[in-house]
């Protein structure tokens, strides 16, 4: 399954496959329609870890890097940002 069940606007698809997780973002939506999560939800969920895979680019911080206080600094932009 791919973010095609959540998402139909192909802009949107193309921003979701973009980013640091995008390669990952069809595996994260197939897991979230096991769960059966509505498409609001899956989208919401989607959204933020795209999201946090651009901004990990943008600080040009790897995967590898990534450690709870990585995930807290994003989170607190998160907050003041992307409300």
């Amino acid at each position: 399954m791919t973010t095609s069940a959540y998402v139909t606007t192909p802009k949107l698809q193309r921003r979701l496959h973009e980013g640091l997780l995008g390669i990952h973002i069809d595996l994260y939506a197939t897991q979230l329609l096991k769960e059966g999560h509505c498409r609001q939800s899956a989208w919401r969920c989607l959204r933020v870890v795209s999201d946090f895979g651009h901004w990990l680019e943008r600080k040009r911080i790897s995967l590898a890097e990534v450690d709870e206080r990585t995930v807290e600094e994003y989170q607190g932009f998160w907050r003041r940002w992307r409300r």
